[in-house]
């Protein structure tokens, strides 16, 4: 199917949103630093990169991993984290020091909290909120850039492994995950936790990641399967196969994810965490993480050489009447908009800020991750809306109805008339000469 070119320059083959996904993690290369790495930290675009290792300098780049630049800060690192800009970085070491830099990762001031055997940092999107976690359980946070720092005390003497706060740190806040087993998730800035139920063995979870609005989180569990919740955490799917899971990122929307495993290789998704790839160019890694578009992925091994994925999308900038590339289809896929005609016409979708589930006309409609489009003989548009479980069609005037499919919170596989049915991540979309819809 070729662009329908009077009605919308997004009227495209689905193959060709298949060739963007096809090529996200797979294009590796190493970095010419072989160390016995702690932790890595990466930026929203890709573009600041962190590594840190045991009893070693600090490893910054300011130009998506292609030159670096060694910071000779020597400590038993542990941990590095940075906010979504790259700006703001903090890392930790375990005889009792947290460093913050303000500057991409150039100079590092050590800050005024109790020396503790510190094994995990974290940190908010724009920087302003830290938390750092100490193997005793101790845990600090600022809320000011690390101006001022106070003993947070709600699980003081429980044995923590790790803490993440989402890119957003609105909504989730910070992460705790127990040495014992389990999780314990905030909702509200890490004022107030509750407990996981995933209805599995979790003692041995090793990461959990999440999308920046927070419905879409990931968790990795060591000889287990990787659990996904597509509603803010409230029900949880097993995913692949049972492996020896270390790591987990996934991307700003949700649809890209990566995950490592215990020597063996990294494995990738496109599809929301539904199917998963195996990459066999990068191996024994124990963390990865990504950009929000899944552009850069940085891969550690405990032993080795880092690991880089990279690849170019192309211009963003211009829609054309013609078929679209590469590049505009990451464009629409990181928007909730769809446009038309070459000056970029708003024609339905209130835009990345409002991820919500609303029919209505123009921008009064709201999608949430659209992955796919086709339109049908009479030039109504249908929007596969994934994680909102519908399809949406969009008419000539447009209006944007729900088409299909039951909503975000109620997904699953079931046959019905309209609303009647039931859709689980639907991500494709095809008509045939006829008008019949295909969802996959």
């Amino acid at each position: 199917m070729s662009s329908k070119k009077s009605n919308s320059a997004l009227i495209s083959n689905n193959y060709q949103m298949q060739t963007l996904s096809s090529f996200i993690g797979t294009n590796w290369k190493s970095i010419n630093y072989k160390k016995t790495w702690a932790a890595i930290a990466i930026c929203e675009i890709g573009k600041y990169l962190t590594a840190v290792s045991n009893n070693g300098p600090i490893y910054v780049s300011n130009d998506y991993g292609n030159t670096w630049k060694i910071i000779n800060i020597i400590c038993p690192w542990k941990d590095i984290n940075m906010s979504v800009n790259g700006q703001y970085q903090v890392a930790c070491i375990y005889d009792g020091i947290v460093f913050l830099s303000n500057d991409y990762g150039i100079t590092w001031n050590q800050q005024k909290i109790p020396s503790e055997k510190w094994i995990n940092i974290g940190i908010s999107e724009d920087g302003s909120t830290i938390i750092v976690i100490a193997e005793s359980g101790l845990i600090y946070k600022t809320t000011n850039y690390g101006v001022t720092w106070k003993e947070f005390t709600n699980y003081k003497n429980i044995n923590i492994k790790k803490i993440i706060i989402s890119s957003s740190g609105k909504f989730i806040g910070c992460i705790i995950i127990l040495k014992e087993g389990g999780i314990v998730i905030s909702k509200d800035f890490g004022n107030i936790f509750s407990r996981v139920n995933i209805e599995t063995n979790d003692k041995n979870v090793q990461d959990i990641s999440f999308s920046k609005s927070g419905q879409i989180q990931a968790i990795a569990i060591y000889n287990n399967y990787i659990y996904i919740s597509y509603d803010y955490g409230i029900t949880w799917q097993a995913k692949d196969k049972k492996r020896n899971w270390k790591s987990i990122t996934i991307s700003e929307k949700g649809q890209f994810m990566s995950a490592t495993v215990e020597n063996g290789f990294l494995y990738i998704s496109d599809d929301f965490g539904n199917t998963w790839k195996e990459q066999s160019t990068v191996k024994n890694c124990f963390r990865v993480r990504m950009s929000a578009n899944a552009q850069y992925q940085f891969a550690m091994p405990q032993n080795g050489f880092l690991y880089l994925s990279t690849i170019d999308f192309g211009n963003n900038n211009v829609v054309t009447d013609e078929d679209l590339t590469l590049g505009e289809l990451l464009n629409l896929e990181q928007s909730n908009d769809l446009y038309k005609d070459a000056n970029i016409v708003t024609i339905a979708g209130g835009g990345s800020d409002n991820l919500f589930f609303q029919d209505g006309k123009g921008s009064k409609a709201y999608f949430n991750q659209i992955t796919s489009i086709a339109i049908d003989n009479n030039d109504n548009l249908f929007v596969v809306d994934t994680v909102n479980n519908a399809i949406r069609k969009i008419d000539q005037a447009g209006n944007v109805t729900t088409f299909a499919g039951s909503g975000p919170f109620s997904s699953g596989s079931q046959d019905g008339v309209g609303t009647l049915a039931k859709f689980y991540s639907p991500y494709g979309i095809t008509i045939d000469l006829n008008n019949n819809l295909y969802v996959r």
